[in-house]
């Protein structure tokens, strides 16, 4: 039997194409792709960063909601070491500050899509969408570095 974790990890490693064009389609809506690659390879690596911390995060600390705390050690953290990587590398690009945080935006809705659109019961897809792609606890330990 698999179990919550192994099956949250299996969707996101089996869908990086599907979240790459996902994110893809929502920058191009909404224009972002003027100022960003329209390359899918940046994109898909973008995703893939992504999907490696949070799959690291599972395996480190299950799938329970997450919490934020002001005594938190983001050092140690695969999400926050991400953050602070991408947000180095964003910077030295000169995207904007509100460029990113939106951007984060639309990440976060193709993790949660892949959530609503997989073939889950409705049970595991909210626990999933607890974990932390319908709250705000990943995404913005992704934003705080920026």
């Amino acid at each position: 039997m698999v179990t919550d974790s192994e099956g949250l990890i299996s969707l996101l490693v089996n869908n990086e194409d599907w979240l790459m064009e996902r994110i893809l389609d929502y920058a191009k809506r909404q224009d972002y792709t003027k100022y960003t690659s329209t390359l899918h390879e940046a994109w898909r690596l973008s995703i893939s960063g992504l999907t490696e911390s949070l799959v690291l995060t599972v395996k480190n600390s299950g799938i329970s909601p997450p919490e934020l705390h002001p005594d938190d050690n983001y050092t140690s953290d695969p999400i926050s070491v991400f953050s602070i990587d991408e947000a180095r590398k964003h910077r030295k690009r000169g995207v904007t500050l509100s460029m990113f945080l939106g951007l984060m935006k639309y990440y976060q809705q193709s993790y949660i899509d892949l959530i609503f659109e997989s073939q889950f019961y409705d049970e595991k897809k909210n626990k999933f969408r607890l974990f932390g792609f319908n709250r705000q606890e990943y995404f913005l330990r992704i934003r705080i570095h920026k």
